[in-house]
């Protein structure tokens, strides 16, 4: 997750509402307010393909 001061954040995202998203990586946890997000890109590819 890259913020748009251009700080990266690694980690999972656990929760989020309409506001909000609380990344996780190992024991600690962040609230970003999702309007500082810029770009969220995952660890490894997605197959986001319908297998029916």
């Amino acid at each position: 997750m890259f913020l748009v001061n251009g700080i990266r954040l690694l980690g999972q995202i656990e929760q989020f509402d309409k506001f909000t998203v609380v990344l996780v990586r190992g024991n600690s946890s962040q609230l970003i307010y999702k309007h500082a997000i810029s770009a969220i890109n995952p660890a490894m590819s997605l197959d986001l393909a319908d297998p029916t």
